[in-house]
C-alpha cells in the first residue's frame, strides 16, 4: 500500500491524493488506502461475514474498509442484493462490484419494488457524506474507529 501510494503521487503531474484499495494490508496500511474483504460470494452467509471483517479490521485501526456489494461471483435474488446496499450503505467504503460473468445487477436494471428501494438507500448515502467526511477526519487525527 505504501509503495503504491508514494508511486501513484509522484506520478501524478497535479499533486493528489492517491486512491489505493487492497485487500493483503499489514500494520500501517491503514494510512494509504482503503481496503475490501475480498472476492465474496453473493449469498447471506458472504454477506454475514463481510460485516464482521468490516467491524473487526475497524477496531484493530483500518477504518476505510468494506466489501462487494452484492458479492463479487455469483447472481444474488433481487431480495438479497438489496439487503446488501442496505448493509453496504453503512459500510466506510462501499461499492456494488461483480465479476464479468456473473448477471448485470446495476440498480436501474432492478426491477420495482427494489429499484426504488435501492435508490432510497443510495439516496441516503449520499445525504450522509458530511458525516462519513467528519468520520474519515476524526479517524485520521484521532486514530478512532469509524464504525
Amino acid at each position: 500500500s505504501n509503495l503504491t501510494y508514494q508511486a501513484v503521487r509522484e506520478r501524478s503531474v497535479i499533486p493528489t491524493r492517491p486512491f489505493v484499495l487492497t485487500r493483503a494490508f499489514y500494520a500501517g496500511s491503514q494510512r494509504f488506502g482503503a481496503m475490501w474483504t475480498g472476492d465474496n460470494l453473493g449469498t447471506w452467509e458472504h454477506m454475514a461475514v463481510g460485516v464482521k471483517i468490516v467491524l473487526s479490521v475497524n477496531i484493530g485501526g483500518f477504518s476505510f474498509a468494506g466489501s462487494d456489494v452484492g458479492g463479487f461471483f455469483g447472481n444474488p435474488e433481487p431480495e438479497m442484493l438489496v439487503r446488501w446496499y442496505q448493509v453496504g450503505a453503512f459500510a466506510p467504503f462501499f461499492r456494488a462490484h461483480a465479476h464479468l460473468d456473473t448477471k448485470r445487477r446495476e440498480p436501474f436494471l432492478l426491477d420495482q419494488p427494489y429499484k426504488g428501494i435501492v435508490k432510497d438507500i443510495l439516496r441516503l448515502r449520499y445525504s450522509l457524506l458530511p458525516v462519513w467526511y467528519t468520520a474519515f477526519r476524526e479517524t485520521s487525527v484521532t486514530g478512532l474507529p469509524v464504525l
